[in-house]
């Protein structure tokens, strides 16, 4: 008896260690795949030590071989250049302090054709049929490319932006833009269109945050000529309406700059063009009224300047909601679906702050 159960118990343990390194083989999978980073280079693994007068110092434990793929575990000392790591080498895991120029990304882009683009594990996206599978699986009937010159995206959504509308650990993304405007902008965002904070996106290859969203001035004719070229002897391929808002492609303080307006790119005289203030927080939301009335029977008069003898932006019945940007005297700064300017305080209700 002692022998059949000895023999059991044998059996049962072989198929348990069978069990337990199968589970290992592919939790080490998923560990790599779960990877945003890999050593560059043959990189120097650290322990980390804090002494009594909390001076902190490095202690070189072994190397990693480049290639081996990194999960950041969140610590880092930026002022050192430092940051830990978890990472899985001859057959174990480790964690271990590297430094941040011994590090290179372990993933690549992948853009869709409807204005948006997501990071791709390498192992992944070096298969064609891996990428392939994964794209039916999670982005189902959309058309992608790695190339990203031919991705029709052109606006960049801040990482902290895209938590917002996509959970936390999202990266910086491409997006499709639809009409900017000064407090938030219309994208269209992993093919749905929401409306993001304009503070969060980057136009083109401009590097001006202040300088990213503008709003065209032409008080006196209300239309700015926009040109194919920065020089006004270009061809002008549109009238640009006073009060539109505009994205700003190229931003250089000389006198053209290059903006997307209504889909197009083209270059504006820059004194043709205002810059409000992107990070200020709205006043709230404002009705538009004459005469104490609400009922859109009467229409009220957005100015490009606080001024009744200026160009008109628009005539928007009664009763219209605007966000109301800040207040100027006895006039708001209002905003609508891509369309900026001015309305006496007598015309509007502040209902929401």
């Amino acid at each position: 008896m002692k022998t059949g159960l000895s023999r059991v118990l044998a059996l049962l343990m072989m198929i348990l260690m069978m069990t337990v390194s199968a589970a290992l083989a592919q939790t080490e999978e998923e560990f790599i795949l779960s990877c945003d980073d890999k050593t560059s280079k043959e990189a120097e693994l650290y322990q980390r030590s804090v002494d009594s007068k909390k001076r902190v110092s490095y202690t070189a434990e072994g190397t990693l071989p480049a290639g081996v793929y990194l999960q950041a575990t969140g610590r880092q000392d930026a002022e050192k250049g430092y940051m830990e790591y978890t990472y899985f080498h001859d057959g174990e895991y480790g964690t271990s302090w590297i430094r941040k120029d011994s590090v290179a990304d372990a993933w690549m882009k992948i853009f869709f054709l409807d204005g948006s683009c997501v990071k791709l594990h390498e192992r992944i996206a070096g298969d064609p049929q891996a990428v392939s599978q994964y794209c039916q699986t999670y982005f189902p009937g959309r058309e992608y490319t790695f190339d990203a010159a031919a991705g029709n995206y052109d606006a960049k959504l801040s990482a902290e932006e895209a938590a917002k509308h996509l959970g936390e650990g999202s990266v910086a993304m491409g997006v499709k833009l639809v009409q900017p405007g000064v407090s938030t902008s219309l994208v269209t965002l992993q093919g749905i269109e929401v409306e993001v904070a304009s503070s969060g996106l980057s136009i083109g290859e401009n590097k001006d945050a202040k300088h990213m969203i503008g709003v065209v001035l032409a008080p006196r004719s209300g239309e700015a000529s926009v040109r194919e070229t920065a020089s006004g002897s270009g061809k002008v391929t549109v009238k640009a309406k006073t009060g539109r808002v505009v994205a700003i492609q190229e931003y250089t303080g000389s006198t053209y700059t290059k903006i997307w307006y209504e889909g197009e790119e083209g270059y504006i005289r820059t004194d043709c063009l205002v810059f409000p203030q992107l990070d200020r927080m709205p006043l709230g939301v404002g009705v538009l009224r004459l005469n104490g009335k609400t009922d859109g029977a009467s229409k009220v008069n957005i100015r490009t300047e606080d001024s009744e003898s200026t160009a008109k932006v628009a005539s928007w019945p009664t009763g219209t909601e605007v966000t109301v940007l800040s207040e100027d005297g006895d006039w708001y700064i209002v905003e609508k679906d891509g369309w900026y300017g001015y309305v006496l305080d007598e015309y509007l209700t502040l209902i929401s702050e």
